[in-house]
């Protein structure tokens, strides 16, 4: 496995927790929708959940960058993976920021869902769904990669 020159592995593969909290049985056949967010996002995060959820997209998953917002997403019965295990692993590296980390962290995660089958559709907190359309329509798209800009 080759690495990355910021001295960490990206790939964690099957045994990442991600991979096995999902239930990869009933998302095979779905996209899986995928944010990020911590705490001081919280708002954005659950005006993306709900959305997600209005336009019957069950496969929704936040990656919760810390234990609050990881708490607070359980307590509301909401899809949610505690990723602030993984995002601290980042400070060995030279991404200090929190934001680097984050931004490193869920392109990871999201990668790491698509190398063991599954169709990820990764966004940003603040891009929300507001058509049952979308999702049908990206995966129309003759592409094996589409991305958001920041």
């Amino acid at each position: 496995m080759s690495r990355c020159n910021i001295g960490v592995t990206p790939y964690r593969g099957p045994e990442y927790g991600l991979v096995s909290h999902w239930s990869l049985g009933e998302t095979r056949d779905a996209v899986v929708l995928l944010t990020a967010g911590d705490w001081d996002y919280r708002e954005l995060v659950l005006n993306w959940v709900i959305h997600a959820h209005q336009q019957r997209h069950w496969n929704a998953l936040v990656l919760a960058m810390d234990a609050e917002l990881t708490a607070d997403l359980t307590r509301r019965a909401l899809p949610v993976f505690d990723d602030s295990a993984n995002l601290a692993a980042w400070n060995a590296t030279v991404l200090q920021r929190h934001i680097q980390a984050v931004r490193m962290e869920r392109h990871v995660a999201a990668a790491s869902l698509a190398l063991v089958g599954l169709d990820v559709l990764l966004t940003d907190a603040t891009c929300v769904l507001r058509s049952a359309e979308v999702v049908p329509f990206l995966q129309q798209q003759s592409a094996d990669l589409l991305l958001q800009r920041d």
